[in-house]
């Protein structure tokens, strides 16, 4: 059995829209995994709000969107995780870049959580080295903005 671990919001998101473009990843990545992950209250209102937007195609009632979340926390692979107390000190030594980069804090905030908790992150490398403006994915040396990497354990 593989560790849990703390998982991204787009990948909740890709597995609760079928016609996300990065749904089929997503699935395959949820039925390769043995512990799937969790959530925090980030990754919660990160899903909910998601849902609930045009971000999906057609947005979400609340209650439906409520629904969805409840979907997922009815697997037995799928938990909360608690904000423990060394969370705010990781979340700091994580997120003390040199440059201004507004884009850049779910990231260190997700990656302290996972330490806190001691389990590994699961996260879409694409989408975070997209949003974070980077013309090429470190990755696979591809344009980010049209790399079709998946999900990843770190």
């Amino acid at each position: 059995m593989t560790k849990p671990s703390f998982t991204d919001v787009y990948l909740w998101f890709a597995l609760a829209v079928g016609d996300h473009p990065q749904y089929s990843p997503a699935l395959r990545w949820e039925n390769e995994e043995s512990s799937l992950g969790g959530f925090s209250w980030l990754t919660q209102v990160g899903l909910m709000r998601l849902l609930t937007t045009a971000s999906g195609g057609q947005p979400l009632p609340k209650q439906e969107a409520w629904r969805v979340y409840e979907g997922f926390l009815s697997d037995s692979r799928v938990r909360v995780f608690p904000e423990l107390p060394a969370l705010e000190d990781l979340f700091r030594s994580y997120s003390k870049l040199r440059q201004a980069s507004p884009k850049i804090w779910v990231e260190p905030y997700l990656a302290g959580h996972a330490a806190a908790n001691a389990v590994s992150t699961s996260i879409c490398r694409r989408c975070s080295y997209q949003r974070a403006g980077a013309a090429t994915c470190p990755q696979t040396g591809r344009a980010a903005n049209s790399c079709s990497m998946a999900w990843q354990r770190q």
